[in-house]
């Protein structure tokens, strides 16, 4: 068949076996719809890329905030963290991390983005004994073109304004004990004493321990009216009231928690005057088989104390189980508007609600209370201890 071609070089048919051929395509047409035969189907083309809605990238570096583990380490050893979050969303779509080694990116890890668009990648600190560098990509598809974020250095939060490793023998500065006695409402049957608490190894203990002081039982009324009796305790705790306070950055603990139910381990935070600030939650625990971890913030409105935010139940499962055998970081980034808690540098809760606006100083405890007393029923099972590895707190 002789053809003729355009000036590109593309075949093109000859004028005249076109025009049969659609005639002879109308008639067929025209053929099988008068015989009753439906139209035929047509869909819409997926978007090209020339006509999809380009993503956008934004990244976050924050500090080392990533440590798991069954010994304690150095600070200075635990990851760091990026998040990358995407707009319009994209779910599924593939993220791609890459590492500034000397003048050239190097593929570091991949991802994909969640259903908000945000992905997460922890990072090692430094980078041939210097803070490493890093940016977030998706590259180009058929759908989407390839978009990039600006760099970002992992020494962006610069040096920890508190850094505490509990590397002597004794509590010192800025900590100090909590002193608490049998008179706290919610607590009738223990009360903070430092035999509750020791520094050793590189670890600061908060402990639960029978009270050798009493022999008598205690009697308390729980919150349902009805009087119960148990054996007294003294609990671990201690904070920097009047010693550290700060607003407004990031502050991060790696902690192991208690096994037994009967009492909590907490990581928390309240202004000096108490009502002027917000109680933040950084963590919670109450035990291998309650209902897990929990943050939350509870705040003072017209005196009363009201949790404002909490983690659903049960989340924990996502991030992990054996809290009372390793060592995890519990966060919290507090900015003027709002709230993110998180573990080992995964976020669990991201909130506005009742986001402090005044100076909060920290808190480590393992405390008893009336609703969870009896769970423990000899001093046998005692002691309980949490184990803290490191604090810190970031600002910039």
């Amino acid at each position: 068949m002789r053809t003729s071609s355009t000036d590109e070089g593309v075949p093109v048919m000859p004028r005249r076996p076109l025009l049969l051929l659609l005639a002879s395509a109308s008639a067929l047409m025209a053929m099988l719809l008068g015989a009753g035969s439906a139209a035929p189907s047509w869909s819409a083309p997926k978007p090209s890329r020339a006509t999809a809605i380009a993503q956008s990238v934004s990244v976050q570096v924050l500090p080392q905030l990533a440590a798991t583990g069954t010994a304690p380490e150095p600070a200075s050893a635990a990851m760091s963290a990026i998040t990358a979050t995407f707009s319009p969303v994209a779910p599924g779509r593939r993220a791609d991390l890459e590492l500034l080694d000397g003048k050239r990116w190097v593929a570091f890890a991949i991802a994909s983005q969640d259903a908000s668009g945000r992905v997460l990648f922890t990072i090692p600190y430094a980078w041939r004994g210097l803070p490493a560098t890093y940016r977030v990509m998706a590259r180009s598809s058929a759908e989407l073109p390839e978009v990039t974020s600006a760099r970002v250095r992992t020494d962006a939060w610069g040096t920890p304004i508190l850094s505490d490793e509990f590397s002597g023998s004794a509590l010192t500065a800025p900590w100090d004990h909590r002193v608490q006695g049998y008179e706290v409402p919610s607590r009738r049957c223990s009360k903070t004493d430092p035999r509750g608490t020791a520094v050793g190894g590189g670890v600061l203990s908060l402990s639960v321990i029978d009270d050798p002081d009493r022999d008598d039982p205690c009697t308390f009324t729980n919150n349902q009216g009805v009087k119960q009796s148990t054996f007294y305790r003294l609990n671990g705790h201690v904070g920097t009231q009047g010693r550290f306070s700060y607003k407004y950055g990031v502050t991060a603990a790696r902690i192991r928690f208690q096994d037994l139910r009967g009492q909590h381990g907490a990581f928390w935070m309240q202004a000096p005057v108490v009502e002027s600030g917000a109680e933040i939650d950084v963590i919670e625990w109450f035990g291998t088989g309650s209902s897990g971890l929990s943050s939350g913030v509870w705040t003072y409105s017209g005196g009363t104390q009201t949790k404002v935010a909490e983690t659903p139940p049960g989340d924990d499962a996502l991030y992990g189980s054996d809290w009372a055998g390793t060592y995890h970081v519990f966060s919290v980034e507090w900015t003027p508007t709002e709230y993110v808690f998180r573990i080992d540098g995964k976020e669990v809760l991201r909130t506005t609600a009742g986001v402090s606006q005044t100076e909060e100083y920290l808190i480590l405890s393992l405390l008893v209370s009336n609703f969870e007393s009896l769970r423990v029923t000899s001093p046998d099972q005692l002691p309980q201890t949490l184990a803290v590895d490191w604090v810190r707190v970031w600002q910039r």
